[in-house]
């Protein structure tokens, strides 16, 4: 086991039932404060929207959740939407509170007029996903759940008014190592654990091919940089990075910190 593998499991381990406790607190408060009961989650049978979506029927009961699936057929994979299903099943979430859209037809219009590459394209599906999402939140009077965790915002590694837009985010101080610790604590069903992160933006994808490194590996070292306020040499000398790949995350970082700030006022 190397040394980055360590830090994940000294250092970012969790109190699974005290951070669920405190989650649900949040939730609660929130969703008072907002004077509605009912939650809405975009549901893709991965890990982040699957623990998202569990920790909202712990909070509001299976009742007051409602999970999305929005496929995009061709690139969503027939087992990203059996997970989805699965999860609703092992949530008790009604029949009537799981909805499913393939959003092919808008998508498609938009690449006829557009012409994107795959990144465009990615960001446009996102978006129109989030599109679906507050709408039927408005329908139903309730609020849109984030499902970005810290890894992913820390990276910039979202779509700015696509997945990346919610009215609230239970998960984005946890990093996705952490996601895992609590998706083992709830034993999700075994396809969403096992399954490899991918936004399904285009065929083959995976966060970690895409963003060309693992969670395992820039997890302890986003938790050094950003959470413990250590110098790069130090993390250099002390777990074994390199300056350069540690160099390159926090310009990363930096060049992305303006997805969490809202637009500036003049």
């Amino acid at each position: 086991m190397n040394k980055a593998n360590q830090l994940v499991i000294d250092k970012l381990s969790i109190n699974c039932p005290q951070i669920v406790n405190n989650i649900k607190v949040f939730l609660l408060t929130e969703f008072k404060r907002a004077g509605k009961n009912k939650a809405v989650v975009g549901v893709s049978g991965g890990i982040d929207s699957s623990v998202v979506a569990t920790l909202c029927v712990i909070a509001l009961g299976k009742k007051n959740v409602v999970l999305l699936q929005l496929p995009y057929r061709g690139i969503s994979s027939q087992g990203s939407e059996r997970d989805s299903k699965e999860l609703a099943e092992f949530l008790k979430v009604p029949r009537r509170n799981v909805l499913k859209f393939k959003i092919n037809n808008i998508v498609d219009n938009y690449k006829q007029q557009l012409t994107p590459d795959l990144l465009r394209l990615g960001n446009i599906m996102a978006r129109v996903r989030m599109i679906y999402l507050y709408d039927i939140s408005k329908k139903i009077n309730g609020l849109v759940v984030g499902t970005c965790n810290r890894s992913e915002l820390l990276l910039g590694y979202e779509t700015r008014y696509g997945d990346g837009a919610c009215d609230l985010n239970p998960i984005s101080s946890l990093y996705k190592n952490q996601i895992y610790q609590l998706a083992h604590y709830f034993n999700l069903p075994e396809n969403i654990l096992k399954k490899p992160p991918s936004a399904e933006l285009w065929n083959g994808q995976t966060d970690e091919n895409e963003l060309g490194f693992s969670y395992d590996w820039v997890d302890p070292l986003l938790y050094f940089l950003i959470d413990k306020k250590m110098s790069s040499s130090m993390v250099s000398k002390k777990f074994g990075y390199k300056r350069s790949d540690i160099l390159e995350i926090l310009k990363k970082v930096n060049n992305n910190k303006f997805k969490q700030l809202l637009p500036p006022s003049f």
